[in-house]
């Protein structure tokens, strides 16, 4: 479910106590030449408090029954086997429906076209970037001394304590 935007919309999560609110509705854009530009980010940041409601956004729902969201594969979510680190594109037709993922866009296949009998226009859904922060595996550690036995591609040794994690 944690990659299901249309569930995760349905079931509220991304509302709190604080009204800390996560999603945008685009269901009101119904004539051609509407777009929407922002930060779609994951849950991790949602739940680590490294989201600003201002910017970020965590589902999306769009027309025609479409649902978007990031399937950042990081915290809560770093097991999920299915469409990790990419955009989800669901559609599922009211709160009971059943689902049906129609793409998974990343830097490589970045656009999806979303084409309908019953409508007079398409839905164009572009990812322009993905950007995906490193993970820190254990505890960083700046300052000290460093070394190592070789050097390739002149990697030097105080690299590894320089506090980038790149």
């Amino acid at each position: 479910m944690c990659f299901n935007a249309a569930k995760s919309w349905y079931s509220g999560w991304y509302s709190d106590d604080v009204g800390k609110e996560g999603h945008q509705d685009l269901t009101h854009f119904d004539t051609p030449g509407q777009w929407w530009k922002g930060k779609l980010v994951g849950i991790d940041v949602y739940l680590n408090d490294v989201f600003d409601e201002n910017q970020h956004q965590v589902v999306m729902r769009i027309s025609m029954g479409l649902y978007m969201m990031f399937n950042r594969k990081k915290g809560m979510n770093s097991g999920v086997k299915a469409y990790g680190d990419q955009v989800v594109v669901v559609q599922q037709w009211g709160k009971g429906g059943k689902s049906k993922v129609l793409a998974t866009l990343d830097e490589e296949n970045d656009a999806f076209t979303f084409s309908n009998e019953f409508y007079e226009f398409d839905i164009v859904v572009k990812v322009c970037d993905v950007f995906i922060a490193p993970i820190a595996t254990g505890p960083q550690i700046t300052g000290g001394t460093a070394s190592q036995s070789s050097t390739s591609v002149n990697a030097e040794a105080d690299r590894a304590i320089d506090g980038n994690l790149d």
